[in-house]
């Protein structure tokens, strides 16, 4: 799975991270290194924190939701969720560019960024384990396997879930039906990205939803596997609407064109045969910005065989000049069309 800088804005990069979404159903972004050590050290600080588990169930979730009083705070240090907001907000603004979508089509399903006083968040902070050594050590417990353990198929209802595992074991299926093995070799400052329902209701099913589920070897994984996840939700006094995708010109099917409040939605229960049963959507962009999306990507192929020489640093600093130029292009015409409206 190709990785993606969290510096997206330019038509390249948001149609690659468009791309990867579609055929994977997944994307790796690379963030900032100061919001990937925030988010790598909230997960070791929730990690330590982490007191000896009772439960007779082999995977614990812990949340965190600002505004919302835990009952044990200590598990979750939500320094790291505000970065984590900031990076799932930049993909969905990519998607927004890429779908050819008014600027800030999702914005209206999102929290106040920051939250009012009193406001409960709709997005959640958590941390999900699975067969820490305290379960794994009962052998006597009947659900006690000595084989990997592999857990059910999971639908979320996000709008995006921004995942930063301590070891790889989510696996999510692809657009040909094969299960890949998706966060493996993560670097430090990568993060795994998957849509969930709330969005391809949205999109008007264009933007399908990870089926995933997580396999734990017992082979060099003595401690489980820990995950840090941002999930991104529609606030409950929201609607979800295919209006955006129709105004793009989309063709948009008859069950995806009653709006729906996000309360009921969250509500209902949507079965994986039924919605995998049917054709998925493919993302179809309009003829003219597909030509022209076409013909960016030829030229950075170009560009890149050119660059493969090239040391990485060296590399990433030709790239950034490139988007800057491009941006500095895209503004002088947008200035020089006002100008001829005046």
């Amino acid at each position: 799975m190709p990785h993606h800088h969290l510096f997206i804005s330019s038509p390249v990069l948001s149609c690659n991270v468009t791309q990867s979404l579609s055929q994977n159903s997944a994307v790796i972004l690379q963030l900032a290194p100061h919001d990937a050590a925030l988010l790598q050290a909230s997960l070791l600080q929730s990690q330590k924190q982490l007191h000896p588990a009772s439960t007779l169930l082999s995977q614990e979730t812990f949340d965190y939701r600002p505004g919302l009083t835990l009952l044990d705070p200590s598990h979750l240090s939500p320094s790291a969720l505000p970065h984590a907001s900031k990076a799932a907000r930049c993909l969905l603004d990519a998607l927004t560019f890429s779908l050819n979508l008014r600027t800030c089509s999702f914005h209206h399903l999102l929290d106040n960024l920051p939250l009012r006083n009193h406001e409960l968040s709709s997005s959640v902070l958590s941390l999900c384990c699975h067969s820490r050594p305290s379960f794994l050590a009962r052998p006597h417990h009947p659900h006690t396997q000595l084989s990997p353990l592999h857990y059910e198929h999971q639908l979320d209802k996000t709008l995006l879930t921004l995942i930063k595992p301590d070891s790889p074991g989510l696996h999510i299926k692809d657009l040909n039906g094969c299960w890949l093995l998706a966060d493996t070799n993560l670097g430090p400052h990568d993060v795994l990205v998957y849509p969930g329902l709330s969005l391809y209701q949205e999109t008007a099913g264009y933007v399908m939803p990870a089926l995933h589920r997580t396999d734990v070897p017992f082979e060099n994984n003595l401690h489980g596997r820990c995950s840090l996840a941002f999930k991104l939700m529609p606030k409950s006094i929201a609607t979800l609407s295919s209006t955006e995708m129709q105004a793009a010109g989309y063709g948009v099917e008859p069950r995806f064109q009653n709006a729906i409040p996000v309360s009921d939605f969250m509500q209902r229960s949507h079965p994986v045969d039924q919605l995998f049963s049917r054709n998925a959507a493919q993302i179809v962009l309009p003829d003219g910005q597909a030509a022209s999306l076409k013909a960016s990507l030829k030229k950075k192929r170009e560009t890149s065989s050119s660059q493969k020489s090239l040391p990485p640093s060296k590399r990433l600093r030709l790239e950034a000049q490139r988007v800057l130029k491009e941006k500095v292009m895209e503004i002088a015409e947008k200035k020089r069309a006002q100008d001829e409206i005046l």
